[in-house]
């Protein structure tokens, strides 16, 4: 276990898009796309979607005359439906039908579909679901359906009777859920960032994709359009959300400035965002570009879930009024926001949509009586213009961005980080600008404004830290190739590597592990977040932290052969996966044995006991033993030493070569080999 200093090392664990000292990071500059693939899904090649614009024109499905006499009452309930079950969602399908997936409260119990034609108010179809396992993803207007099966990791095609018509094979590009209907196919959303077209006649091709580190959030119901989140290389608004056409990869609309979840209006685009701790829900919405759109502070409702139509300028909202759920309409623009009021005995969930041709929303509500153990699915028509808006919510103009300044005794050193930025092309953060990154990482930084030049302390001790961080910052960087940090920029030459140099972190993650710095990507940006005294000491911890980057970078880019990295460690070797069992040190039998320093050479898998934590410290801690840096001007030592310890031991000797010859493909070299040269060339020099 490492002492307390080298505690506080950055090592790595990947959680979400943080890791503890270490990284995933991954950003993969864009290219233009080629907004249609013709590929098989077994064979997926990704492209990167268009370069996000700020057009504002949105296409929208043409008007089509009213199916159903109007309402004279704002809530009507159909008697057709009645059912003993539970609602998991309706939509709209063919044919001026309504379609709710439903589940039995019996245990284990594949769905139930039905079809409701609400003009004659009646259901028209049942259709039952083969196997527990199969979530419904659409119909075809034959009456054909198409379910994924995730044990299977397939699409499967029904015929209207039940009858298995084709397996899709989808292998590892396994379907989130998210779908289009679009008559004759069915465009489907995936984990692995496409959308996938699938046919009545199992013909399944990639249509549109997203390379990293743009993500694609989902197809809008009815449209051939698909919502993306691209990173920005902003201090405070990270990312853009862009709705995008999925047959031509022109951006139609886009709202900057939120991470949120994505709806489509009659209006246009809206992201909403719901605060778990407040019961704050703000709606930001995409208008022309000259006023910036709006943002719509919802105080007082508890809304838990959002729905929206291109046909309609409503946001529906299932929100709880107690412990009972009720549907609450939004207009986002103006604010104003009404609630149906349900008078059923006990709602605990409520699924919305809207139906183009009966131009009304249509609402699904599971009536829950748990003593009595039953469960009854209701259908209502909802009329929002006949309904009392008697809510307002706070309308106001998105604020301009405005990072965060350092205070005027860091102007010095502000001066001098500066001119390391403009050196290496990297960004520093230091003092109060440390708190414009820390989203989403599940760490709390700290400034050095706080407790530095404060007159509590050291003054002159405080700054000797300062200068001597931000020196060796520089000494660091000055070992890595010319060129080496470009490769961390988008297509734009926006983002790249940035250092945030923080007074502490802290975290309610783990127990008794404390990590003492952590790398994450922050839109645009590579981000290592350190404490300043890990400037001002053994930098190995940057170097680790650098791989880790590296690491995102590659990955993203080139993926990673997992099983060729399992097969260089010991037979049966398991990583812990527990960073408070490492720091405890009480490693299984045997695994000591295969540490550096603590078995014979020829046994010897990792260089420290970090490394057996999980797969990404282990290629970590690798790369980190190649370097010591002891401070000042790069001295032999600082890499020489390091590297021939690690190639001592054969198995990590394959392993280098294993990384090195894999981030070749983005580098078009070995970054260390480059560094240890150019330190052995300096050396034959001072001799």
């Amino acid at each position: 276990m490492k002492k307390i200093m080298s505690l506080l090392i950055c090592g790595a664990m990947m959680i979400g898009t943080v890791s503890c000292g270490g990284k995933r990071s991954g950003e993969k500059p864009e290219e233009p796309s080629a907004p249609t693939v013709e590929t098989e899904v077994q064979t997926t090649d990704a492209v990167t979607t268009a370069p996000v614009q700020t057009e504002t024109t949105v296409t929208t499905t043409t008007a089509v005359p009213s199916v159903m006499p109007p309402m004279t009452s704002p809530v009507e309930y159909l008697d057709s439906c009645a059912e003993q079950m539970s609602i998991n969602w309706i939509c709209e399908t063919y044919d001026n039908m309504l379609m709710m997936d439903c589940v039995s409260e019996a245990v284990w119990a594949a769905d139930t579909v039905l079809f409701i034609d609400p003009v004659n108010d009646e259901i028209t179809r049942t259709v039952q679901l083969n196997n527990v396992n199969d979530s419904l993803i659409g119909f075809f207007s034959s009456g054909s359906y198409a379910v994924t099966d995730y044990t299977a990791s397939s699409i499967c095609i029904y015929s209207a009777d039940g009858a298995l018509l084709h397996s899709v094979d989808i292998a590892d590009t396994h379907m989130d859920g998210s779908f289009c209907l679009d008559g004759d196919c069915i465009y489907c959303t995936s984990i692995d960032n496409t959308v996938i077209k699938v046919t009545e006649s199992g013909e399944a091709e990639t249509v549109y994709a997203c390379s990293e580190p743009t993500k694609l959030d989902r197809v809008i119901p009815w449209t051939a359009n698909v919502v993306i989140r691209k990173p920005n290389a902003s201090d405070l608004n990270p990312y853009t959300n862009a709705l995008c056409s999925i047959e031509t990869g022109e951006v139609l609309m886009s709202v900057e400035g939120t991470d949120s979840l994505p709806l489509q209006t009659s209006d246009g685009l809206v992201m909403w965002d719901h605060d778990w701790d407040t019961g704050i829900t703000v709606f930001r919405t995409a208008v022309p570009e000259e006023n910036g759109g709006t943002v719509c502070t919802v105080d007082g409702i508890d809304i838990i879930q959002c729905w929206s139509s291109p046909d309609s300028e409503y946001i529906v909202c299932r929100c709880l009024d107690g412990e009972k759920c009720d549907v609450a309409f939004l207009d986002p623009v103006s604010g104003k926001i009404a609630k149906l009021g349900l008078d059923l005995k006990d709602t605990d969930w409520t699924s919305p949509c809207y139906m183009r041709a009966a131009k009304r929303w249509f609402v699904a509500v599971s009536e829950s009586d748990w003593e009595a153990n039953d469960f009854t699915v209701r259908l209502l028509m909802a009329e929002p213009e006949l309904l009392s808006f008697d809510m307002q919510a706070e309308v106001s103009q998105p604020e301009p961005e405005q990072a965060t300044q350092c205070g005027a005794k860091f102007s010095t050193y502000r001066k001098i980080a500066n001119g390391i930025e403009d050196k290496y092309g990297v960004r520093i953060l230091i003092g109060d600008e440390v708190y414009d990154a820390q989203d989403d990482t599940g760490y709390i930084f700290s400034s050095m404004e706080d407790s530095f030049l404060t007159g509590s302390g050291d003054a002159e001790s405080d700054d000797w830290y300062l200068r001597n961080a931000l020196t060796e910052l520089g000494t660091v960087l000055d070992m890595y190739p010319d060129g080496f940090f470009e490769h961390f920029r988008d297509s734009e030459g926006k983002g790249g590597l940035r250092f945030v140099m923080v007074d502490s972190l802290s975290t309610d993650m783990y127990g008794s592990f404390v990590p003492g710095g952590i790398s994450y990507t922050y839109g645009s940006w590579y981000n290592i977040a350190l404490p300043y005294y890990c400037f001002s000491s053994d930098l190995s911890d940057l170097h680790h932290e650098m791989w880790h980057n590296v690491e995102s970078l590659v990955m993203n880019r080139y993926g990673f052969d997992y099983e060729a990295w399992t097969a260089l460690n010991p037979a049966g070797f398991e990583y812990l996966c527990d960073f408070d069992q490492y720091a405890s040190s009480e490693l299984p039998y045997g695994y000591s044995d295969h540490i550096a320093d603590r078995g014979n050479d020829e046994d010897v898998y990792f260089m420290s006991d970090y490394g057996l934590v999980n797969e990404q410290e282990d290629r970590a801690t690798i790369v980190e033993s190649l370097f010591f840096h002891t401070q000042g001007t790069k001295r032999p030592n600082d890499i020489m030493g390091g590297y021939d310890a690690a190639l001592r031991y054969p198995h990590v000797q394959e392993k280098l070569a294993f990384l090195g010859e894999w981030i070749e493909q983005e580098f078009g070299y070995v970054y260390w080999d480059e560094m240890y040269d150019e330190v052995c060339a300096d050396a034959r020099k001072a001799a």
